[in-house]
C-alpha cells in the first residue's frame, strides 16, 4: 500500500503567526463523509470540518505538531488559531481537494450531447 501524500504550505511571515507551515492531505471518501456527519447539516461547519480533516499538522518555528481528530488536538488547535490562519487552512484544503479551474474547464469542454 502506498504511503499518504501530504502537501505543505508556508504561512506568510507578515501575518505575525507562530505557525510557519501547514501540512494538508487529500481526503478519502469516508473522511469526507465523516466530516459532513460531524457538521450536522450546517454548511459553514461542514467547510470547517472538511478543512480540519485535511489538516495533518502544523509547524511552529522548528517544532512540528501532528494534529488528529482522534485525540482532539485538531479541535484544540482550530479553536486557538486566528481567523486569517483558519482561512489559509481552508484555502489549502480547496487547493489540495478540488481540481484546478483549468482542469474543470477542460473536463466540461468534453461534453457531448446524445439523443436517444
Amino acid at each position: 500500500m502506498a504511503g499518504q501524500v501530504t502537501y505543505t504550505f508556508d504561512v506568510p511571515d507578515d501575518m505575525g503567526e507562530k505557525v510557519t507551515q501547514l501540512e494538508m492531505k487529500m481526503l478519502k471518501l469516508d473522511e469526507e463523509q465523516q466530516a459532513h456527519k460531524r457538521a450536522t447539516g450546517d454548511n459553514l461547519k461542514a467547510a470547517h470540518e472538511l478543512t480540519k480533516a485535511s489538516l495533518v499538522g502544523v509547524k511552529e518555528g522548528e517544532e512540528y505538531k501532528k494534529l488528529s481528530l482522534a485525540d482532539g488536538s485538531i479541535d484544540t488547535w482550530w479553536k486557538e488559531a486566528s481567523a486569517p490562519l483558519r482561512q489559509l487552512a481552508a484555502a489549502a484544503y480547496l487547493e489540495v481537494n478540488q481540481p484546478k479551474e483549468e482542469q474543470s474547464k477542460a473536463f466540461l469542454a468534453t461534453k457531448k450531447v446524445k439523443v436517444s
